[in-house]
């Protein structure tokens, strides 16, 4: 009887144990993939788009500004 009780305790603890560790929040890498994601969605539409070498440029400016921004809210 006071073994059951011992393993059942064991097995919740574990249990419990496991449930903080498996919910622990993965910010850093659900942002990078955030990043990745608007990147890749700035330059398919700028792909649509004919820019010109300094529109290129002022786009290149943006895509950095947005990387920045994405490193700050880190």
């Amino acid at each position: 009887m006071r073994l059951s009780r011992f393993i059942i305790y064991l097995m919740v603890t574990v249990f419990l144990g496991g449930l903080v560790v498996g919910c622990k929040p993965r910010a850093d890498t659900m942002l990078s993939k955030a990043e990745c994601l608007f990147i890749k969605m700035v330059d398919k539409t700028a792909g649509k788009l004919d820019l010109n070498q300094d529109q290129k440029t002022k786009l290149e400016g943006l895509k950095a500004e947005i990387r920045k921004n994405f490193e700050e809210g880190e």
